[in-house]
């Protein structure tokens, strides 16, 4: 099947999971920079069910907040609009994908350990180079690898050859998508990011995370979520990291030259954060 075929297929899929339509409206207002802090709150607290939530979220370790916040205006006075918007988006995302695979090489818990390894590691990578903002980072990071779902909720048989390529050939995930069906799970997680309608900074990551666009210009966010999903991939309590230099995107290298050397020093600190985010999301 050739590589358009398949991105038509995904496009004309009519059950693509689907995000609450108060994730969509707040994206929305967001968007529209008269939209005032009252109105956004009003439209949160129509979601009832979404409220205990958020604020579950923001007192969490994720924002170490000194006080605790009881409700949504002062969650989003302390936080801000973005901040709360990341915040629904990582709830709305989690809470609307669920599924049983029939690979038994594909767990949706393992998928979501490694996205919230993937959200705390690039979270931390923006604090200390404060090249982006952290809880963009945090989300980004999240949704990385949203198209995998698809692939394997919708493509089983595809998803399996990539594993046979990945296995006999020591190729990468991606690679081996490349290789095997000519799509990735890169292009397939944007077409489910644009019915999202999620803003373009999360969409250029989960397009181009594994090879970053030089031709685009600097992309601060998208090298972050690059080099934390190396770290991820490479990476253990046990084993230490071996990341190898060629594996990182040249404007990934430069950017975060400092936090790449020095990763065995300070990954075993985030051990921690990466257990409360997982019981956090995954155990709710």
């Amino acid at each position: 099947m050739k590589p358009e075929t398949v991105l038509k297929l995904v496009e004309r899929i009519d059950d693509l999971p689907t995000i609450p339509a108060i994730a969509l409206e707040v994206n929305r207002l967001l968007a529209d920079q008269e939209a005032s802090t009252a109105e956004i709150c009003r439209l949160i607290k129509q979601d009832q069910a979404m409220v205990p939530r958020i604020l579950k979220l923001v007192n969490s370790s994720f924002f170490g907040l000194r006080s605790r916040v009881i409700n949504i205006e002062r969650a989003a006075v302390l936080l801000g609009s973005r901040t709360l918007q990341n915040a629904i988006m990582s709830i709305a995302v989690i809470d609307s994908i669920s599924f049983e695979s029939e690979s038994k090489d594909f767990k949706l818990a393992d998928f979501w350990i490694h996205a919230i390894e993937v959200a705390t590691l690039s979270k931390y990578l923006a604090q200390k180079t404060r090249l982006a903002q952290p809880e963009d980072a945090f989300t980004a990071g999240l949704l990385h690898d949203l198209g995998k779902i698809i692939l394997v909720q919708y493509f089983p048989e595809f998803f399996e050859k990539v594993l046979i390529e990945v296995t006999e050939n020591e190729k990468s995930f991606y690679n081996a998508e490349k290789i095997t069906i000519g799509v990735t799970h890169c292009q397939m997680g944007d077409i489910l990011g644009k019915k999202w309608q999620l803003p373009e900074r999360l969409l250029e990551v989960i397009r181009y995370h594994h090879e970053v666009d030089l031709s685009k210009g600097p992309r601060s966010l998208l090298n972050i979520v690059h080099v934390a999903d190396l770290i991820s991939n490479r990476c253990s309590l046990s084993a230490g990291c071996n990341i190898e230099p060629n594996e990182v995107q040249p404007e990934a290298s430069a950017l975060l030259s400092n936090e790449i050397a020095t990763v065995n020093d300070w990954y075993v600190e985030l051990a921690e954060q990466i257990r409360d985010g997982c019981n956090f999301f995954t155990k709710e």
